[in-house]
């Protein structure tokens, strides 16, 4: 009766399922309970010892367990449980990750960098900036090949020294719990499509077709890749229209993530050579992503880099 009363209590205890079998070895001295819990005054050289009994024995001492029916003297149980036990861990929300400070760097040029500023200026969230010029070497040097042996940005560090690389993984972490990803499981995977699509069928078309053009001399022999890598831009912008012929974002119902990732080089393919005249319902959606509050527009590349995109044209 006892027992199966404390087992329908166990969960609003917050206490595994071993401690049900503790406290009856507790209230039945003399006896072996049959879950196979030893009780706690046995000696070492009982047959049926297990190490570590007695400390096992000393917490229970300390937790102390309610009787049942006694409500008052129940939640005073429940109280020190938890102060024993620590709180139940999948209970616990992730309230202190988004009180830490978080260092970003990055190259403010790179579509990646800026799909990292664009969501942290949308959270309100407090950030340091370092600008590392990946164009000039700066993600090849010893102190950040420490931190990312990728050698690429954006990353972010943590105050407490942890370390995260790639920009759509640093999406996913910082809009987690938030309305920029869906809470429905269905409409999460959705927006993640979006985002591996993004990095496999967008960006290495896209991106490169810009940085080739605005950062690399007027010689380079990687310019003999833009029109492969123009062809594949327009295939991919081609399948953005079709989806928003019908659908206002590509996060779900709502404007989240796999717009911001997508936002980032769509907004400037014309500067690899890549037009977006043919899309009417890309360019709808450019104007909604820019209009959302506290949106952040990329900056406009440098004279030199401006002045190499206009000769790639």
């Amino acid at each position: 009766m006892e027992a199966g009363w404390l087992a329908g209590q166990r969960g609003w205890l917050d206490l595994p399922s071993r401690h049900v079998g503790e406290w009856l070895c507790d209230r039945s001295r003399g006896c072996r309970h049959r879950l196979g819990v030893r009780q706690p005054g046995l000696g070492r050289c009982d047959s049926l010892h297990r190490s570590g009994q007695c400390s096992l024995a000393g917490a229970r001492a300390a937790v102390g367990f309610a009787q049942p029916g006694r409500g008052e003297a129940a939640a005073a149980v429940r109280r020190r449980a938890i102060g024993r036990l620590g709180p139940n861990p999948r209970r616990m929300g992730r309230e202190p990750e988004t009180l830490r400070m978080i260092t970003v760097y990055g190259f403010s040029p790179s579509g990646n960098c800026h799909k990292v500023k664009l969501l942290l200026e949308q959270l309100g969230r407090d950030y340091n900036w370092i600008e590392t010029n990946s164009a000039i070497g700066e993600t090849r040097t010893p102190a950040f090949l420490d931190k990312n042996p990728n050698g690429r940005v954006p990353i972010i560090e943590l105050d407490d020294g942890r370390v995260l690389a790639e920009s759509n993984a640093i999406l996913c972490w910082l809009a987690e719990g938030t309305a920029f990803l869906p809470a429905d499981s269905w409409q999460k995977a959705q927006a993640l499509s979006w985002l591996f699509f993004e990095q496999y069928s967008h960006e290495p078309y896209i991106a490169v077709a810009r940085f080739i053009c605005g950062w690399t001399p007027g010689d380079s022999p990687r310019r003999a890749d833009l029109p492969k890598l123009r062809e594949r831009g327009h295939a991919a912008l081609a399948v953005m229209e079709k989806h928003l012929a019908s659908n206002p974002w590509f996060t779900g119902a709502a404007y989240g993530i796999a717009d911001i990732a997508l936002y980032a080089y769509t907004c400037v393919a014309p500067h690899g050579g890549i037009a977006l005249d043919a899309y009417p319902a890309l360019r709808d959606w450019l104007a909604r992503v820019e209009a959302t509050s506290s949106f952040v527009p990329p900056p406009a590349p440098d004279a030199q880099a401006q002045a190499l995109i206009d000769q790639s044209s």
